[in-house]
């Protein structure tokens, strides 16, 4: 678009309701500063470096698999791509056999599936990643910052500290470090700015230990076990990220509600009597006692409220059939269906 940098000053300068922006955390960070000026609320679907755990239970060939099509499909430019790996040791030599497996079947072939680099400047910045990461080299061209010859490429166990580490690579470029125990990978992780996905390879069950402490001490917009990218494509679940991957949620019922402003409408009749007539002043002995009995005793939603008046005219209507004598084995009967129908919708 022309204008560039121009027009996104200009649009980001003017009072809107609200800001969507998709792209990098520098960027984000640009336009939630010139949103502030305005108070105007932002919804950032930024990057970050999505890992990928693939621990003992997983199946190697089929996690391999995923992360082949996944890293670098688009030569690697989308934003919830996995962007390093972490592998059980044990596995790391299978893993990386069934990596360069895969991406020789899907890429040596049809070589316009994996697209290019957008432009000469990414291409020429996501060279100099590979000039300095004191890895190595298993898969690709170990002399693309020399030579400018960029093709998917994966290095074994780069430095942590290394400029392929510590930035969004958005690129043909794949990280893989080897864990003996899951709690190594959980610091490495969190050693990273948030990402907008942690990817789980592993058995998937509630009874997995691995499975559950690396949801729950890792934070990320999504957690996604034995499948990639995924999330994204689910109407259902809200898209986005956390921290340096972004903020906000997009897509079904939350991307509605994120676009619009959610007022709260309270409407009542105007009450003047006892006891919806006591907060007000003076308060005396009598309101103060009835304030705390209603605070500490009624202290429901109105929905809550609603269904336990409703089970306490059950109640009512129950004990009226037992002293009149017209509890009737299908006066019961009739009286159980309808305790059954309410039953499943008190549990809504």
């Amino acid at each position: 678009m022309a204008g560039q940098v121009q027009v996104a000053k200009k649009l980001t300068a003017a009072k809107v309701d609200l800001i969507i922006f998709t792209g990098s955390s520098e960027k984000g960070r640009l336009i939630a500063a010139a949103a502030s000026k305005n108070l105007t609320p932002c919804i950032l679907e930024l990057g970050g470096k999505c890992p990928v755990v693939v621990d003992s239970s997983a199946d190697i060939e089929f996690a391999a698999t995923k992360v082949s099509l996944n890293a670098f499909m688009n030569s690697g430019q989308t934003c919830i791509r996995p962007d390093y790996c972490l592998v059980q040791y044990e596995l790391v030599n299978s893993f990386m056999e069934q990596l360069q497996k895969q991406m020789k079947l899907m890429y040596d072939k049809d070589k316009n599936f994996i697209g290019r680099v957008v432009n000469q400047f990414h291409t020429n910045r996501l060279c100099k990643l590979l000039a300095d990461h004191k890895g190595t080299v298993t898969i690709g061209n170990a002399a693309a910052h020399e030579d400018g010859k960029l093709i998917p490429t994966v290095v074994l166990n780069p430095a942590e500290d290394c400029a392929m580490m510590n930035e969004e690579i958005f690129g043909p470029i794949l990280g893989v470090f080897t864990y003996k125990n899951l709690d190594e990978a959980i610091k490495l992780i969190n050693s990273k700015p948030k990402a907008l996905a942690v990817y789980y390879f592993g058995t998937n069950s509630n009874k997995n230990v691995n499975l559950n402490k690396l949801m729950r001490e890792t934070s990320s917009g999504a957690f996604c076990v034995n499948e990639m990218c995924f999330q994204m494509y689910n109407p259902d679940l809200p898209f986005g990220g956390v921290g340096e991957a972004g903020n906000g949620r997009l897509h079904g019922k939350n991307g509605f509600d994120g676009c619009s402003n959610l007022k709260s409408v309270l409407r009542k009749a105007p009450l003047k009597f006892y006891p919806f007539n006591i907060m007000t002043p003076p308060f005396t002995a009598d309101k103060q006692g009835m304030i705390r009995m209603l605070a500490g005793r009624l202290n429901y939603t109105q929905s809550a409220l609603a269904k336990r008046t409703i089970w306490l005219l059950v109640l009512l209507w129950l004990l009226w059939l037992v002293v009149t004598r017209r509890l009737t084995v299908q006066t019961f009967k009739r009286f159980w269906q309808m305790l059954k129908m309410m039953w499943a919708f008190m549990r809504r």
